[in-house]
């Protein structure tokens, strides 16, 4: 169990629109900064999922089925 606590590292990730990458991540750096985690062996990882708004209105449509409407995310 220690061994797994030593190993571990926790990432956080910013799944912010495009035009507000900068402040997602600068947001989850103080959040860390902070002190709040630092009982963590490493410090976490911080990475950014950026979005885009949608283009066409279909966007949202995984698929298309006679009997049921698939969803998901624009990424």
């Amino acid at each position: 169990m220690h061994k797994a606590w030593q190993d571990f590292r926790l990432v956080l990730c910013a799944d912010v629109f495009d035009c507000m990458v900068e402040h997602g991540i600068q947001t989850l750096e103080d959040i860390v900064d902070a002190g709040g985690l630092d009982y963590l062996f490493y410090k976490p990882l911080i990475i950014c999922e950026r979005r885009t708004p949608r283009t066409r209105v279909e966007d949202y449509q995984a698929g298309w089925s006679a009997t049921c409407l698939g969803t998901a995310s624009a990424l």
